[in-house]
């Protein structure tokens, strides 16, 4: 939203809303990301991403696999491939993004959006204040957006059959941090699944270790969902909202499938810092529909 703001402005907007879901600060929200160091550039020169963003860089890619025999903590090496990403942790990088949107946009926090209606003159808006009339409305509301579903209702993102735990702590916490060089990302493969390991900057001068793990439930697992993800919109799980039933199976996968020093990295993360989404695949028919335009995730 903050980059979509950016580029209207640059573009020659006259007058320009932000309609932010959220509340409060964004800025401590989020866990992390990686753009590639060519991506980087070119955000770079187009004025949205700069040096003096908190970053982390990334070198080369290790990919691993559980070897009993070897002893080995972090398992056995079966690759190494260049990996040049810069990381980012979602919430300083909001931060800095919200900064450099012009004093003159008007950003509403707490204003969801609930529909939009086009019409000869424009797109109407509306919110749980009201409707405003817009010349041109850029949904960029993410995987629940209700600016898509209101464009494509009858195109609904399918629940993909797995899902990702996410999880980032404070690196102080990791145990021997000499076995992990830090310009490296981890992949840690295993049967149905693999995580990946990587460090992102915490906004205050030093890093966070964050990690994603992708695997499909065991079947009859009871997710907590209260839903049947073949046939509802999409959802997730916020921090410390994992059921027994799922920690468990977490807790499974870190100890039983992982090598030990991954397994036991995950196990560093709290329960108030691990979340749960559910991947979904989606392909929108157009980017572009009358007056309203698509973008981001």
């Amino acid at each position: 939203g903050c980059a979509a703001a950016l580029a209207a402005h640059r573009g020659g907007a006259d007058e320009i809303t932000v309609y932010e879901r959220a509340a409060g600060d964004l800025a401590d929200r989020g866990v992390g990301l990686a753009v590639h160091d060519s991506r980087y550039a070119e955000l770079e020169s187009a004025g949205y991403l700069d040096a003096g963003m908190p970053w982390v860089q990334l070198v080369r890619r290790r990919w691993y696999v559980r070897d009993d025999a070897s002893g080995a903590p972090v398992g056995r090496e079966i690759a190494v491939m260049p990996f040049p990403f810069r990381t980012y942790n979602w919430g300083p990088l909001w931060r800095e993004l919200r900064r450099r949107v012009p004093e003159g946009v008007d950003f509403r926090t707490g204003a969801p959006v609930r529909h939009v209606r086009p019409g000869p003159d424009g797109v109407e808006v509306i919110t749980d204040g009201g409707s405003t009339r817009h010349d041109l409305v850029i949904g960029a509301d993410g995987y629940r957006s209700a600016v898509r579903a209101a464009r494509f209702g009858d195109v609904r993102p399918a629940y993909a059959g797995y899902l990702a735990w996410r999880g980032a702590f404070p690196v102080d916490r990791l145990n021997a941090p000499e076995l992990w060089a830090e310009d490296d990302c981890v992949y840690a493969v295993f049967p149905g699944g693999h995580v990946i390991i990587y460090r992102i900057p915490d906004g205050a001068g030093g890093h966070r270790v964050n990690w994603v793990l992708y695997t499909a439930p065991p079947p009859g697992l009871d997710l907590g969902l209260g839903l049947d993800l073949r046939l509802t919109g999409p959802t997730s799980l916020p921090p410390g909202g994992l059921t027994d039933a799922l920690t468990a199976h977490l807790g499974f996968v870190a100890d039983e499938l992982l090598p030990p020093y991954w397994g036991a990295l995950l196990r560093e993360t709290t329960p108030d810092e691990l979340f749960l989404q559910p991947m979904y695949d989606f392909t929108a028919p157009r980017c572009t529909a009358d007056r309203v335009l698509l973008v981001g995730d």
